[in-house]
């Protein structure tokens, strides 16, 4: 009897490995699992690779902006540099600062007005913006479109 299960362990054995070598690894189904296996690593590899591509080229675009903003910002501090070093702007700065006129100019130093100036204008109302808001959306409209 134990030869017998011997015998059958054997065969059941031998059984599984022609069943194995034979039709569970066969050509086809090997293509059949290989194939769409690595179409998947295929296409994810893909999809990563188009993802980093993207994220370096934002990156990139983000640095040229950043570059061309920094550009910007040195041509207008040369060009503020050129026009301190202009004569104009030393002699604009030394007449404010000096309180100094050029030949042929009259200063007039005026006083600061007094509470009485200040409120001479603002008391007084324009007739013209009252009747302006006095007219209404309608008759606003009449005049636009036929000119009433």
């Amino acid at each position: 009897m134990k030869t017998n299960n011997k015998i059958q362990l054997h065969l059941k054995l031998n059984q599984l490995r022609y069943w194995v070598k034979h039709s569970l690894f066969s050509k086809e189904r090997i293509m059949f699992l290989l194939l769409p296996t690595m179409f998947v690593f295929l296409l994810y590899f893909s999809v990563q690779s188009i993802t980093k591509n993207w994220n370096l080229q934002q990156t990139l675009n983000t640095k040229l902006q950043e570059k061309q903003l920094m550009e910007l910002k040195v041509s207008n501090m040369k060009l503020e540099n050129q026009y301190y070093a202009s004569e104009e702007y030393q002699e604009l700065m030394a007449r404010k600062l000096q309180d100094k006129k050029a030949n042929g100019e009259t200063m007039v130093m005026l006083p600061i007005n007094s509470e009485i100036a200040k409120q001479k204008h603002a008391n007084q109302k324009f007739s013209s913006n009252k009747q302006e808001q006095d007219n209404s959306n309608f008759r606003q409209w009449m005049r636009f479109l036929f000119r009433i």
